[in-house]
């Protein structure tokens, strides 16, 4: 089957308003479809209010024996003017296929980008040059592994201060089953009609399945998160291993931290620093015991962890570490 369909908007006293375009489906013998949205440049007035738009051009498919959906297009300007506050972007692309797994979560890959995002109005506007979000996860073997990155630039504040963000985290060897259970049951809690009572009882009902995660064995690493802030530069990096456990070992915490091996590392400015420590002034404790130290203009820390014994700076420290 082929259909065309057009749209109309009610804004309310009715009287319908014609949206530029059209959605053109095709549905096939086996369910399998696609849909390409075509919309026009358009605008509207209403209530002192005004919004245009430059089109939009996205293709949906969908294959239900697959389990599959796939969406790649994009969004052209959008822009909102209206009682003071201006709002907008440029344009939005998406590209996106994604399988629906036996777990209870998908899989596949997504990369999205945002450019020329703005919110306000005169001194208490804020705009964005950039947004971008890329991500793949698959499943092998029963184990889920998987890279995301996170990407912000020129983010401009009603202040004038500027910050670029640049993050990347990745997993591997999750184990699926269990992470399906936990990923359900997070997805419940937010939609909960309590969701703060609803995350008070979510322990007990995942704690066999956090146990088998963590038994089984993963890893996890914050492989970069930049910051660029108007005092200089943040960087951070976190890697956790933890090795699997023997089937017949007694579950526990601390044989947990046993296996686990961890490295730790951060820079940052003097200039934040002082500026944080005028805020808690505890944090000067962090250089006196050599957590902390200078190189040049930062601070750094690196930090390694393996078989209950941490190192920091090349220091040995007891766990916990004193007013951390």
């Amino acid at each position: 089957a082929s259909t065309v369909s057009s749209f109309q908007v009610d804004p309310g006293n009715g009287e319908p308003i014609e949206v530029p375009g059209a959605l053109y489906s095709n549905v096939g013998l086996s369910g399998a479809s696609d849909s390409h949205l075509l919309l026009e440049p358009g605008s509207y007035d209403h209530d002192g209010a005004s919004i245009q738009w430059q089109g939009a051009d996205l293709m949906v498919r969908a294959d239900p024996a697959a389990r599959g959906r796939a969406i790649e297009g994009t969004i052209d300007a959008i822009s909102l003017e209206g009682k003071g506050v201006d709002a907008g972007f440029e344009s939005l692309s998406i590209t996106a296929d994604q399988s629906a797994t036996d777990y209870g979560f998908n899989i596949g890959s997504a990369d999205i980008e945002l450019r020329d995002l703005t919110f306000g109005s005169g001194d208490g506007s804020v705009s964005m040059a950039r947004m971008g979000i890329k991500a793949h996860s698959e499943i092998k073997d029963e184990r889920v592994s998987g890279h995301s990155t996170f990407a912000v630039s020129k983010l401009t504040s009603p202040t004038g201060d500027v910050v670029d963000v640049e993050f990347q985290v990745s997993i591997a060897d999750f184990d699926a089953q269990s992470l399906g259970v936990i990923s359900t049951a997070l997805k419940e809690v937010q939609g909960a009609g309590d969701p703060q009572a609803a995350m008070a009882n979510l322990y007990p009902r995942i704690e066999d399945d956090l146990q088998t995660l963590v038994r089984k064995g993963m890893e996890f690493s914050i492989d970069q998160l930049n910051v660029s802030l108007p005092q200089g530069l943040v960087i951070t990096a976190v890697e956790i291993n933890v090795e699997e456990m023997p089937a017949d070992e007694a579950f526990s915490w601390p044989a947990v931290l046993l296996n686990m091996t961890a490295a730790v590392d951060v820079r940052l400015p003097v200039e934040l620093f002082d500026m944080l420590a005028l805020m808690n002034p505890e944090a000067g404790s962090l250089v006196a015991m050599g957590i902390l130290q200078k190189d040049g203009n930062d601070y750094v820390m690196e930090a390694d962890y393996a078989k209950g014994l941490i190192n920091v700076n090349g220091a040995p420290m007891p766990i916990p570490i004193p007013g951390m």
